[in-house]
């Protein structure tokens, strides 16, 4: 059997357990985890950036992040939006996704030197590549960087990331 009709198989059978996991959350209980189906892969340790201040914060001050990990970000309604590295140890694959959980743009962000002793946190701030969505977009997921070549994720892909209830998260834990 070649190693991917088993890790396809592999999947058929832990995403029902992982999808139970979030579903078992007692209600008015926060997931811990967020997990995405994407092109045939289970991204099982997706965290929710749903608060301002969990999308402030972002990955930042992380040393890594696991192959099945990353961020979704979820904004109330969709706007462009822009995404830096500011005091991200790592790089990362980001993609924009409009409120259908259609992929309306992609970046890979490298990894940016760190703010430097003498450096002013502006300097810092203005030194920064900023990557934008381009178009409107309600969420944004950030992956471990190469997987958006590894998923084979285009502009145009739709994903189901569970809009209704991450919505039902972000009124009940956003703020």
């Amino acid at each position: 059997m070649s190693k991917s009709i088993a890790f396809r198989l592999l999947l058929i059978a832990v995403l029902p357990i992982c999808m139970c996991c979030t579903a078992e959350n007692k209600p008015g209980q926060r997931p811990k985890y967020w997990p995405l189906e994407i092109n045939g892969y289970v991204f099982s340790k997706i965290e929710l950036a749903l608060s301002d201040k969990e999308i402030t914060l972002g990955l930042m001050d992380r040393d890594e992040l696991a192959d099945d990990g990353g961020m979704l970000f979820v904004f109330n309604s969709e706007a462009t939006r822009s995404f830096w590295m500011k005091n991200v140890r790592f790089p990362l694959d980001i993609a924009f996704l409009d409120g259908t959980g259609t992929v309306v743009s992609m970046h890979r962000m490298a990894q940016e030197r760190p703010k430097g002793e003498t450096e002013s946190e502006e300097a810092y701030y203005v030194r920064l590549p900023s990557y934008d969505s381009g178009k409107p977009a309600q969420f944004a997921l950030e992956l471990k960087s190469g997987q958006l070549d590894f998923l084979d994720l285009q502009v145009g892909t739709k994903i189901d990331i569970g809009k209704t209830e991450l919505l039902k998260l972000k009124a009940q834990f956003g703020e």
